[in-house]
């Protein structure tokens, strides 16, 4: 009784639970559709994963030398949107695999030389490239770093765009406590021109070479504007390219530095007091103390001949005894002297040259024979600027170019200076001052 009577309030839900367990074995939906067949799952999960993650692209990368390099991508013509990368690279080749589709930028960073290579690949889901690189290849300065200066100061606040030598325009914004330097990736080589816009409405622009070389030791491209109004300490001071030796300091006494002064004094005092009594004593004099501080006549004094005692015939030099002219009284000694040798390392004759006003090299004179002519502390310079440690290993380049001297900087440590302002380049006239590190030079025709 009591089981007929379960059975019957049980029986229609039971029934129905029955009819869908089997549906389910066999495949067949209720609602009158089919279910999905095993294994139809795992397909649907399979690609709709495919449709959100393309299928990798591999690029096999052949690259000019061993070395290490990083390697990364953006898509083509969006400057700052990266889509791949940074991948590390030893050796002289890699295979890198793209999870990306389309066009896109490789760039390619030698770590020793901080030169880039870039180029262009259409990434196809699935396919396989092949890309080459060559030495020539690498013409971009991975970081170039830019200095605004005014007169002395750094400007602290600009927009600061640089356009390269293949016409991409770069921008960045100079704000307080960067020294007035901004920083550049990626800059092709070659000319390029700074704008600087700064006091509001205040523009000034300027040529400037790019070289990544130097753009690899982290040299400033110093950039000039005047007025203005937001200035601070430059970045970076001027040092010798080769620093001495720090020396520690001997210290005699211990103790605080109070100390050592009144230590030092008390000797200073000591010694006065010995030195007045023995004067007043007698024991020594005053001539005899101070003697070995008396001023002493230099060799060059001591060697000068004194002027001739003898009496000459009216109308004869004194000095050469050779007679005067009537007319201008002039002698033999008063004539020109004759062209005096260069000295070691100068080059004597017509034609643009360097004259050396002051310095370790005064006096030497260096003639500018080449079109081209390199400048610095260095041997293998076509001009060597010797005993001057504040003049970089190569400084400066001489140049013509169709017909007129430039003088270029090659981001030296203490920079090139002509007639007061520090220039990267510069046109040269007859007479123009130009001053590499502690050597000034006239430049001549």
């Amino acid at each position: 009784m009591l089981y007929a009577d379960l059975l019957r309030r049980c029986g229609a839900p039971l029934s129905k639970f029955l009819i869908v367990l089997g549906a389910c074995l066999v495949g067949f939906n209720p609602t009158g559709s089919w279910a999905a067949q095993p294994g139809s799952m795992e397909k649907a999960v399979g690609e709709a994963a495919s449709a959100k993650e393309p299928q990798a692209f591999r690029v096999d990368l052949i690259l000019p030398h061993e070395g290490s390099f990083v390697v990364w991508a953006r898509y083509k013509g969006e400057k700052d949107r990266y889509c791949a990368g940074p991948y590390s690279v030893k050796g002289a080749r890699a295979s890198l695999s793209l999870p990306v589709k389309g066009d896109l930028e490789l760039s390619v960073l030698d770590v020793r030389s901080k030169v880039v290579a870039r180029a262009e690949v259409s990434a196809v889901p699935g396919g396989q490239k092949k890309l080459i690189l060559e030495p020539k290849d690498f013409s971009l300065a991975a970081r170039v770093l830019v200095r605004v200066l005014s007169g002395d100061k750094a400007v602290s606040a600009a927009l600061v765009t640089l356009r390269d030598s293949k016409g991409v325009q770069h921008q960045r914004i100079l704000m307080p406590g960067q020294g007035g330097v901004v920083a550049f990736e990626e800059v092709a080589s070659g000319r390029a021109v700074v704008r600087v816009q700064y006091n509001g409405d205040r523009t000034a622009s300027q040529d400037v070479d790019i070289a990544p070389a130097v753009a690899a030791r982290g040299k400033f491209v110093d950039v000039f504007v005047a007025g203005a109004s937001a200035t601070e300490k430059p970045a970076g001071e001027q040092k010798p390219e080769e620093e001495e030796r720090a020396v520690p300091k001997r210290q005699v006494y211990g103790g605080s530095g109070l100390t050592g002064y009144i230590v030092a004094l008390a000797l200073v005092v000591l010694l006065a007091l010995v030195g007045v009594y023995l004067v007043r004593a007698g024991i020594v004099s005053p001539e005899r103390l101070f003697a070995k501080y008396a001023a002493k006549p230099t060799e060059e004094q001591a060697a000068e001949p004194e002027a001739p005692s003898v009496q000459v015939p009216p109308g004869v030099c004194e000095f050469c005894g050779t007679p005067k002219d009537p007319v201008t009284g002039a002698c033999a000694c008063s004539l020109p002297s004759p062209a005096v040798s260069p000295a070691p390392g100068a080059v004597g004759g017509a034609g643009p040259r360097f004259v050396v006003l002051s310095g370790p090299a005064s006096g030497q004179v260096f003639e500018l024979k080449r079109e081209s002519v390199s400048l610095g502390r260095e041997s293998s310079n076509d001009i060597v600027i010797q005993g001057d440690p504040t003049v970089s290993r190569r400084h400066a380049v001489f140049e013509m170019r169709g017909g007129q001297p430039f003088i270029v900087d090659q981001g030296s440590a203490n920079g090139t200076f002509v007639n007061g302002a520090r220039v990267t380049e510069a046109v040269l006239h007859p007479g123009d001052e130009v001053v590499l590190g502690q050597t000034r030079m006239r430049f001549e025709v």
